[in-house]
């Protein structure tokens, strides 16, 4: 290993010995990130990472969906269930997809105010 010294000193010898192979160009376009593909895959793994955070939340769960499921796991009988409960204020709360519906998200067809 040499010192910054020592390469001082041989520097010059160095330079007498190389030689230019070929000489430099300047390059016909600019070299950049193809920005459509970086967008693509971009789009790509966060669509990936959700599903797998999908499938893993889905894979976790060990709540029990139906009453079937609870006898059959159990040796004890089922005495009740507890059922969703439906109000009036639910059944008029509109939902997510019902909203973009009425916002014209889904329909091809754009509508006009009259004047």
């Amino acid at each position: 290993l040499y010192s910054f010294t020592d390469l001082i000193v041989f520097y010059p010898q160095i330079l007498r010995k190389s030689q230019i192979i070929e000489p430099a160009r300047i390059p016909l376009k600019p070299i950049k990130p193809n920005k459509a593909l970086l967008a693509f895959l971009g789009f790509a793994l966060g669509v990936g990472a959700g599903f797998g955070c999908i499938y893993l939340v889905e894979y976790s769960d060990q709540s029990f969906n139906e009453i079937d499921e609870l006898k059959a796991s159990f040796d004890i009988p089922v005495l009740g269930a507890v059922s969703k409960i439906i109000t009036e204020e639910y059944l008029r709360k509109p939902s997510l997809f019902a909203k973009a519906r009425g916002a014209g998200v889904f329909s091809a067809k754009k509508e006009t105010a009259a004047l």
